[in-house]
């Protein structure tokens, strides 16, 4: 069933019955996938390129584990400080990691699983009590039926589907596209390193009085998991995927009241869920000092801002994996490698037949 046919009939379910949603009405069944003996520098490009977080490594049709941008980013963190501070014998350290450890090294070989019978509110909880990003679908004694992210979770919650869109457009009288846009790099002090070179400045923001709905469809359509949250040209939170993920975990599990609870946390404003006190570091801070922070505080992204405490831009963690990982691309091979058919097919024959 095409997704947002699936998505539409969900809506018209929950509208009608106000039943909680299940997981297997979100979860995905067709994924990337890396092989257990890639190198670091692959699996760094494949998940910048396909834009996900993370993917499952398979070991023939075996699933080995799963490699995450944590994983990736607590290797880059555990290169010894002394190393990280002659930044050739850093690019030299890790232009040998990236070429010569193997994802099975570093990756969760443990993954987090769930029920596709569980409700996406118990999702919610898992994956905010535990800081995840994903979740491996799996009953008790079947493979692997898929996975579950969550921003399938986050968006399918406040209404916004698993489809790519939330279908608005400049015209949506909603939302004024103007005051969700954000360019920081006028901000950037002169001759700013480090950081600076690897973060965005274009970014998208939310105002503390949006309601979570519309600012889920902000990020949804925008395709980002957070945004900084902005009162005029002053920074004064940043709304996660986390935070929206604790929010949803605190609706009630229970049938008779979600429809009434779920409707109440959509009309929220950000403000009731925002953290309003982000961590910041400055342009110059070095890449590799932002793996540490994102390991030691797990986070995501981290605001970058000058030293009058504007807001320049935003490096993330994908940003600084690809920028220590990565290494140099090539465009027409990376494509290629991208395209490769086995990289699609690994959990197909598992999923087959299941609905």
């Amino acid at each position: 069933m095409p997704t947002s046919v699936r998505d539409a009939m969900w809506m018209m379910i929950v509208a009608a019955t106000g039943l909680i949603p299940m997981v297997r009405d979100q979860v995905t069944r067709s994924l990337l996938s890396l092989s257990s003996d890639d190198s670091l520098k692959d699996a760094a490009r494949l998940l910048k390129r396909s834009r996900i977080t993370g993917a499952p490594c398979y070991d023939d049709n075996s699933l080995d584990g799963i490699l995450s941008r944590r994983d990736l980013l607590k290797t880059i963190a555990a290169v010894p400080e002394e190393i990280a501070d002659d930044p050739g014998a850093l690019e030299q350290q890790m232009a040998s990691v990236r070429e010569q450890t193997s994802c099975w090294e570093v990756m969760t070989n443990r993954p987090q699983t769930i029920s596709p019978d569980v409700s996406l509110i118990e999702a919610a909880r898992i994956l905010a009590g535990k800081k995840l990003n994903r979740l491996i679908v799996k009953s008790k004694y079947s493979p692997v039926l898929g996975i579950i992210s969550s921003t399938d979770v986050v968006f399918s919650l406040l209404g916004c589907g698993s489809d790519k869109g939330c279908g608005i457009d400049e015209g949506d009288e909603q939302i004024d596209w103007t005051q969700h846009v954000f360019r920081g790099g006028a901000e950037l002090d002169v001759g700013s390193t480090g950081v600076a070179e690897h973060m965005a400045t274009d970014l998208l923001v939310v105002s503390p009085e949006l309601s979570l709905e519309d600012a889920a469809r902000v990020l949804k359509e925008g395709q980002v998991t957070g945004a900084p949250v902005m009162e005029a040209d002053t920074l004064v939170g940043v709304l996660s995927r986390n935070d929206l993920l604790k929010a949803l975990a605190a609706v009630p599990d229970d049938d008779a009241t979600f429809k009434e609870q779920i409707s109440a946390l959509w009309k929220q404003p950000v403000s009731s869920v925002m953290s309003n006190q982000p961590r910041t570091i400055t342009p110059d801070t070095s890449v590799y000092e932002a793996s540490k922070i994102m390991v030691t505080d797990q986070l995501n992204r981290l605001l970058v801002t000058n030293a009058h405490g504007k807001l320049c831009g935003i490096v993330s963690s994908t940003d600084v994996v690809f920028a220590m990982l990565g290494g140099d691309e090539d465009e027409e091979n990376e494509v290629a490698w991208l395209e490769d058919a086995d990289r699609f097919g690994h959990m197909q024959g598992h999923m087959q037949g299941m609905y």
